[in-house]
């Protein structure tokens, strides 16, 4: 059998403006989990050139591209605003770096 890859996500919570992770998802540390306050965002199962975790709503750079990572097309991209995407799978990872994300640093794009 292949590399499975790790199954996990992050929540973005706009109340409170902060990520819960798959610790506290996992371990169902929430008490209030309304769902019209909370983004789910799921890992893409690949690790920057830093070895932070890539989720779906990271601003990522590629030399001098940056978009942010979506699921399409059945993979992950990175796409900037009107423009096609890279498919952020078919890169080498030690090339892609997290700068930052949509919720947290919007200014990035």
């Amino acid at each position: 059998m292949g590399n499975l890859r790790e199954i996990k996500f992050r929540v973005w919570d706009s109340i409170s403006k902060a990520f819960h992770y798959w610790g506290n998802i996992q371990n169902n540390k929430f008490n209030d989990f309304d769902l019209e306050h909370y983004t789910l965002l799921q890992f893409t199962g690949l690790k920057d050139r830093n070895g932070r975790d890539i989720y779906e709503g990271d601003v990522c750079k590629y030399k001098n591209y940056k978009g942010v990572v979506s699921y399409q097309f059945n993979g992950y991209q990175c796409k900037p605003n009107n423009h096609n995407g890279l498919d952020v799978l078919s890169y080498r990872e030690d090339l892609i770096e997290v700068i930052g994300n949509i919720y947290q640093n919007p200014e990035l794009l």
